[in-house]
């Protein structure tokens, strides 16, 4: 075979892409789907929306930042409103104790009282404690909010570093934050709070069902009372169902 018969021409290969984009949209899901005049209306609506942020100027594109950066813009974005009110699916495979958002657990739940910032071997943990130990490193979490650098230091311990590096750094971050958060999170008057809230922002985002993993939890009071994994599945099986 010659080169000149190897070399396909421009029409044999735009007629070739187009058969292949063809067969793939046969097999896409929705390809049944005939739209009614509302919907070809709705859908045009939403097409308009996502071109003019496709085409917005570079430093107003979300996807070209940081997540932890531009998640606030996303959130304004006529698209991300439009897609909210949809119903949708599922939320799957949900850390439960990353599944509520930031704004919650620093506006309520780092509220309450009896709330200690304590260093424990050099791990920084937030724990509910009635009276801390005289020979304890804690701190109450209400005498340290008035330091002027408090929001910066709860950012830090509560958010992934958007500056951080590859796969290791990252799932350290989210390590530490698991660290901080679990005793705040295993205090048996704030689980039920805190799924009610998770399930809650779910409902609110139109999300049918939440599939969530969790450790088997042992939950504390107030009194430092320790209480069974078992109860810890109990109790969330009765809020989850």
């Amino acid at each position: 075979m010659s080169t000149s018969n190897a070399i396909l021409s421009t029409i044999d290969y735009h007629h070739i892409r187009a058969a292949i984009i063809d067969e793939e949209e046969q097999h896409s899901l929705g390809r049944d789907l005939i739209l009614n005049a509302d919907e070809k209306l709705c859908n045009a609506k939403l097409l308009s929306m996502k071109r003019e942020e496709l085409y917005a100027p570079a430093d107003r594109q979300p996807w070209r930042q940081s997540f932890l950066r531009s998640a606030e813009t996303i959130e304004d974005s006529p698209v991300f409103q439009f897609i909210k009110k949809l119903p949708k699916g599922a939320s799957l495979h949900s850390h439960l104790y990353a599944s509520a958002s930031y704004k919650y657990v620093v506006n309520d739940l780092l509220y309450r009282d009896n709330i200690y910032v304590c260093n424990s071997n050099g791990r920084i943990k937030l724990k509910f404690v009635k009276h801390a130990d005289v020979d304890a490193d804690c701190e109450l979490l209400a005498d340290k909010r008035n330091s002027i650098d408090f929001d910066d230091w709860l950012k830090t311990h509560l958010l992934v570093n958007d500056d951080s590096g590859g796969g290791t750094d990252v799932w350290d971050g989210f390590r530490k934050i698991f660290t901080f958060t679990y005793d705040l999170f295993s205090y048996v008057d704030v689980l039920e709070d805190y799924v009610h809230q998770v399930l809650l922002e779910h409902y609110l985002d139109n999300v049918t069902y939440v599939e969530v993993r969790t450790p088997f939890v042992p939950m504390y009071d107030l009194d430092n009372t320790a209480y069974d994994p078992e109860d810890f599945i109990a109790k969330l099986t009765m809020l989850l169902t």
